[in-house]
């Protein structure tokens, strides 16, 4: 493993962890109405 797929992995943890909650919001307001 290398830098450069270690730091591939940390920007997608950052990007799930920016869009996993956007998207649970979004489906939570989508069943709500």
């Amino acid at each position: 493993m290398g830098m450069g797929s270690a730091s591939a992995i940390l920007m997608l943890g950052a990007i799930l962890a920016i869009l996993v909650p956007y998207l649970y919001s979004e489906l939570r307001a989508k069943r709500h109405d």
